[in-house]
């Protein structure tokens, strides 16, 4: 990991001083506060991993963001008459809700529905072949591990095919073990700053100055996210050199490599 990168020494030191408990790990155990500390970070990291709505224009209204580096690229090997497969652990969504076959297939993508309608489909044909939708589905909670998540398609896979997708993530507990927060060292000062506004929320029971300087970096990182999100062009593109795939609306959108 780059050095650059915001890490767990770093909130934690940040956190104790915005309450004025020094920026001796040494005095923080000794007088109880690790797990005070670990406590503000965790309010922290969960402002900026789920941000409140932000104003990204003068005059705007507060808008939601969902950031696309907590998402990423999954494959699924089906396997002949088996209906229900796991999802990874950090599962947190499937993003444009469809799973789609390999390209030098000619198969419509593969549609999200509801648990309710696989099941009824299931008991009324019992059959197997080329998967057209599937359901998401909460495994049994298991205390060790916490939640975790199965994909159930209709009809029952025939055959083998590696589906593709892309998934929202659901990111660890950034703590000792897991010491650098998702996002990457562009995040740190966004990171740094939600630690201390939930600090000082924690402290003076309101938000004041330092919530404000969480929401301005906020503003700067969504609008700087959006751009890198962005594609390059809409409409017609014949060069190849360039990744390129076709929307819903049959518009081709090039992102640059």
């Amino acid at each position: 990991m780059s050095s650059l990168s915001m890490d767990y020494d770093q909130l934690a030191r940040a956190a104790a001083f915005s309450q004025g408990w020094g920026s001796d790990p040494v005095q923080w155990e000794k007088r109880g506060r690790l797990a005070d500390i670990q406590r503000l970070i965790d309010g922290g990291v969960t402002w900026v991993v789920n941000p409140p709505a932000v104003v990204l224009e003068p005059g705007g209204k507060p808008v939601s963001h969902r950031w696309s580096w907590l998402e990423r690229d999954i494959e699924l090997t089906t396997v002949a008459d088996t209906e229900t497969y796991g999802l990874p652990a950090d599962f947190g969504g499937v993003v444009g809700k469809k799973f789609y076959y390999p390209r030098a297939l000619v198969y419509a993508p593969i549609r999200e529905t509801a648990y309710g309608r696989i099941l009824h489909l299931s008991n009324m044909v019992e059959q197997s072949g080329i998967p057209r939708e599937y359901a998401i589905r909460p495994k049994p909670i298991d205390p060790q591990i916490g939640q975790r998540w199965e994909i159930y398609f209709h009809p029952t896979p025939s055959q083998a095919w590696v589906l593709r997708s892309r998934i929202r993530v659901v990111p660890q507990r950034v703590n000792k073990d897991n010491p650098y927060p998702p996002g990457g060292p562009e995040m740190g000062e966004l990171y740094r700053t939600a630690v201390i506004a939930f600090a000082e929320e924690e402290l003076e029971q309101q938000r004041g100055q330092r919530y404000q300087n969480f929401m301005a970096e906020l503003q700067s990182r969504v609008l700087q996210d959006i751009q890198d999100k962005a594609p390059a062009s809409v409409g017609r593109n014949d060069d190849d050199a360039q990744d390129r795939y076709y929307d819903d609306a049959g518009l081709i959108v090039t992102y640059d490599p």
